[in-house]
């Protein structure tokens, strides 16, 4: 993306802008003045003054109201004028009084001369004008217009009109001259036209001066007499008439006597009024824009700014307000430039609906040393955005927040966590991430700029993060680095709240509740914050199937130690790896048999240090929630509403972070079987994205279901030289040695040879006679009850008895039943005399008692018959690990009370 242009290099204020020339008076339209030929050129000079007037709607209509009046055309005889502070009544004013006395050709008169083409004037009559302003009126001083000295109001607009000799005795004795008076005055000098400004104003001062003798414009009663004849008498005449100006508020109005005068007045004066709105909302930029900058500008610039701007809005549709990304927001764009729209919104949507704050004068007074401040400054911003306002200047700063209650705090506020140069946002700008952008200072005077007016009665605060980005961000901005400095701002700022919920955010001038949060979560201790890891991993782990258990933060005699896979997470308070060896080979103080039947789990600890410190904050929130109802605590709707939103961010933070760091796999593994005591443990990470255990299991490579082949392949050098093993002694091995595959419980392996056998993988059987031959084999067919007992037998070692009680070896049956299709066809007998026996079998610890009881009874027994029988018994043991010296002592004497021949440790 080409770099935009900056708007100073695009457009230029007007001269008195750019220089500072301008007094805030000026913003102010004063007709008095400008009836007297008084005031700055710009209101003073008809040419000019309609030069830079937008023509409003409202306006138009005023202006086709009164000349349609005028020229006889049935036009509105009253007008009422009523929006509020700086809504545009006076400029209306003005501009009435200007197009009925300035006698200019249509040419000169701007936007404005086409109000006379639409109603078909090629100018304008002449007519006779009266102006009344109630804040400059004099209650005890006679004014002197055209050598008279006129007293009340009666007596000034006939004066004025040049027909006061008609009504002279009425302004002596201040009493009202009535309608039929007033009308032969009105078609006398008409067409006329009667301004009044701030009528309510003139009226306060009797109502308050109601006592004083030496009035000499009448009482408050003759007044209300005069407005209804007035209104009355306009209304009757041929083609004169009233207009005035009213306040909207009651606050305008000015206390209960205001309130009180305000309705007094429009009861008498509202009875034949046409209330006029001169300003409607959306026109006001229109108003600024052409008030405060010139008509030179370079539009291909401006065009192509917008265009960039609205790419960004619609490539980035997520992070912007819907309406940014709409083609009318790029017309707006182009026709409030160099301000951007989200500025005049704020302005007109928030800062306007204050009392205090004007409508359009104020908006004009702020904009306009914002504007000659950034001028002078070289601001080097495409457009001027809430972002650019910089707070730090007292004449920009005091336009805003001398309409805000407690002035004061705002200042400090400001000064500290917004645009101060030693302020909080200042310095997380320094950081790199920040610096290039100013995105913290960005971000924190889009928010207090669009939230400083907002009253703590609302119910919905804050300003949306959309409407931050869009107050704050411009093309070619990194959008993350903004992200991030709001998530740094609303750790350390003291008086910015948050509303997670909606995505909310507001300064406000009471302190959030962070200091005592923190202040809270430094006296969190270790236990309760390791109370709450713990609950919420039983949480995350609740449902481990096929895991038969989980342990959580156990010593090792509360691991079992038993036969079926258990799943261990280990206490992350030091040091993890020598933790889950202690479990691994111990079981409390005794030697841990099934080590091949467990897992652990181990915190990650870079995010291990940032979940205890989000837990830590978790608590202290729920600990003022918990404390909300006390004397000293005693939290209000707002405080109440921040503590809901941080425990519900605090929340979704810890959930996150629990998964963050509870990733670590650690699987128990012995990489060469020679060296069976090293056993390693094997660290994987886990995806919290997919279903944990799902995860576990593949991570792991813990099986919890078998095929036969691959079964063989991982089982195949634990049959004996016979190719067989009892299923016991092999499920035994499994659960023991942590060089065999990992297999969730029996289940596993007896459905994993159930369907081996159907498939013809190997073959079971119950057990052998005495001549080794297998009993009740089974192969190629359905298991419906598998003994632990059994044999599980090799395929190449299986063999069928013949008719002839002969064996047959497995692979001379295939061979025959492929020839013959018989497996049971019979050989050739062979005969031999029987003199001699030997037997060998292997026998684990476990068996040897049972076992060696029943070759006794049913081998021995009868071989005793026979002959002499010798039993030599070997003990070979390869241990897993270094034999320890109290074992080796036992194992020693008790070999030497039972006189064995030899025995020796190696």
């Amino acid at each position: 993306m080409s770099e935009l242009m900056r708007w100073r290099e695009v457009i230029k204020p007007h001269h008195d802008v750019a220089h500072g020339k301008f007094k805030n008076a000026e913003f102010s339209a004063d007709l008095e003045s400008v009836y007297h030929g008084e005031g700055s050129v710009e209101y003073q000079d008809a040419e000019q003054f309609f030069r830079r007037t937008y023509a409003t709607t409202g306006l138009k209509d005023l202006l086709k109201q009164v000349l349609k009046r005028i020229c006889g055309r049935d036009g509105d005889p009253v007008i009422q004028l009523k929006t509020s502070f700086g809504g545009g009544k006076t400029h209306s004013m003005l501009a009435l009084y200007h197009l009925m006395t300035c006698r200019l050709p249509i040419e000169k008169l701007s936007s404005i001369g086409d109000v006379l083409r639409e109603l078909k004037l090629s100018s304008i009559p002449r007519v006779k004008t009266a102006v009344i302003v109630g804040t400059s009126e004099s209650l005890t001083n006679p004014e002197e217009i055209n050598g008279i000295y006129a007293n009340t109001l009666w007596g000034k607009i006939a004066a004025q009109l040049g027909s006061y000799e008609q009504i002279r005795k009425d302004d002596i004795n201040h009493v009202s001259p009535g309608t039929l008076a007033l009308k032969k005055m009105f078609d006398e000098c008409g067409p006329c036209v009667i301004l009044i400004d701030e009528l309510t104003a003139y009226a306060r001062k009797l109502y308050d001066n109601g006592k004083n003798e030496n009035l000499i414009c009448g009482t408050y009663e003759n007044f209300l007499t005069f407005i209804q004849e007035l209104t009355e008498a306009a209304k009757s005449s041929i083609n004169s008439l009233v207009v005035a100006t009213l306040p909207v508020s009651e606050h305008e109005a000015g206390g209960k006597s205001g309130i009180k005068i305000l309705n007094d007045v429009e009861q008498h004066f509202g009875r034949l009024v046409t209330i006029l709105n001169p300003v409607e909302a959306k026109e006001g930029f229109e108003i600024v824009r052409m008030r405060l900058f010139s008509d030179d500008i370079d539009v291909k610039a401006r065009d192509d700014t917008a265009e960039k701007f609205s790419r960004m809005y619609i490539e980035n549709a997520d992070k912007f307000p819907v309406e940014a990304r709409e083609e009318e927001y790029k017309q707006r764009i182009i026709s409030c430039y160099p301000i951007h729209p989200e500025l005049f919104d704020r302005l007109y949507e928030s800062w306007a609906v204050l009392e205090k704050f004007q409508r359009t004068r104020g908006v004009l007074r702020f904009l306009a040393s914002l504007i000659y401040y950034l001028w002078n400054h070289e601001d080097s911003s495409p457009l001027i955005m809430p972002g650019s306002i910089l707070f730090e200047n007292p004449n920009v700063r005091e336009e805003l927040i001398r309409s805000l209650p407690e002035k004061d705090v705002w200042y400090s506020i400001i000064d500290n966590e917004v645009d101060g140069e030693k302020s909080i946002p200042s310095l997380l700008d320094r950081n790199e991430r920040f610096n290039l952008y100013s995105a913290s200072k960005k971000i924190s005077r889009s928010i207090m700029f669009g939230t400083a007016p907002e009253g703590r009665e609302q119910t919905v605060r804050g300003i949306e993060l959309s409407r931050i980005r869009l107050g704050s961000i411009k093309p070619g901005d990194n959008i993350a680095a903004f992200d991030d400095a709001l998530n740094e701002l609303q750790k350390k700022l003291t008086h910015l709240y948050t509303n997670m919920m909606d995505n909310r955010y507001w300064f406000d001038t009471r302190p959030t509740l962070r200091k005592t949060v923190e202040a809270r979560a430094k006296n969190i201790d270790k236990t309760a914050i390791k109370n709450e890891i713990l609950g919420r991993l039983r949480i995350l782990f609740k449902n481990v199937k096929p895991f038969s258990g989980v342990n959580f933060f156990s010593d090792s005699l509360d691991v079992p130690d038993e036969k079926e896979m258990r799943l261990v997470i280990v206490d992350y308070d030091g040091d993890y790896e020598s933790k889950a060896r202690e479990i691994l080979n111990n079981h409390g103080n005794n030697i841990r048999e099934y080590k091949n039947t467990i897992v652990f789990i181990f915190p990650d600890n870079e995010q291990l240090n940032a979940l205890k410190e989000e837990i830590r904050y978790f608590l202290a929130w729920k600990s003022i929630k918990d404390d909300k109802n006390k004397p000293d605590m005693n939290l209000d709707r707002v405080q109440t509403k921040e503590v809901e939103n941080n425990i519900s961010l605090c929340e979704n933070n810890v959930s996150e972070k629990m998964k963050d760091t509870w990733i670590i796999l650690a699987v128990p593994e012995i990489p060469n079987e020679e060296k069976l005591s090293e056993i390693e443990l094997r660290k994987t990470t886990i995806n919290w994205d997919q279903n944990i255990i799902d995860s576990i299991k593949s991570c792991g490579n813990l099986i919890s279901e078998w095929a036969p082949e691959p079964m063989l392949m991982d089982i195949d050098r634990l049959f004996n030289v016979n190719g067989d093993i009892v299923i016991n002694d092999l499920w035994e091995n499994l659960c023991k040695f942590c060089y065999l595959p990992k297999v969730f419980d029996y289940g596993v392996l007896e459905r994993a040879i159930k369907r081996g056998v159907q498939e013809s993988w190997f073959g079971v059987a119950d057990g052998k006679n005495i001549y080794g031959e297998y009993e009740n084999l089974i192969f190629g067919e359905v298991v419906n009850v598998l003994n632990k007992d059994s044999y599980l037998i090799k395929k190449e070692f299986i063999v069928r008895k013949t008719d002839n009680d002969e064996l047959i070896p497995e692979e001379e049956i295939t061979t025959q039943s492929e020839q013959h299709n018989d497996i049971t066809a019979k050989p050739e007998k062979k005969s031999s005399k029987k003199t001699k026996f030997e037997l060998s079998t292997r026998l684990n610890a476990e068996q040897l008692s049972r076992k060696a009881k029943e070759l006794y009874e049913e081998v021995i027994v009868h071989l005793l018959k026979v002959g002499d029988v010798k039993v030599n018994i070997d003990v070979e043991v390869e241990a897993r690990y270094e034999i320890p010296e109290e074992i080796v002592d036992i194992v020693k004497d008790n070999c030497k009370s039972l006189n064995v021949n030899y025995s020796k440790f190696s």
